[in-house]
C-alpha cells in the first residue's frame, strides 16, 4: 500500500475516533472540542483522497 493512499486512511481513522469520542464524553466543552477535531480530520481526509486521486 502507498503512503499516499495510507494518510487518507488515517485521517479517516482519526475523524472516526473522534466522532465516537464526542458521542462519549460527558462534557460540553470536551464534546464541541472533539466534534470540531472530528470536522477537521474529515475535511482532511476528503481532500487528501482528492489529490491522492489527482495526482497519481
Amino acid at each position: 500500500m502507498k503512503l499516499t493512499t495510507l494518510l487518507p486512511l488515517m485521517f479517516l481513522a482519526l475523524a472516526i475516533l473522534t466522532g465516537v469520542m464526542a458521542q462519549k464524553s460527558r462534557s460540553s466543552e470536551a464534546r464541541r472540542h472533539y466534534k470540531d477535531t472530528c470536522i477537521i480530520s474529515a475535511i482532511g481526509a476528503i481532500v487528501l483522497f482528492a489529490l491522492d486521486i489527482m495526482l497519481f
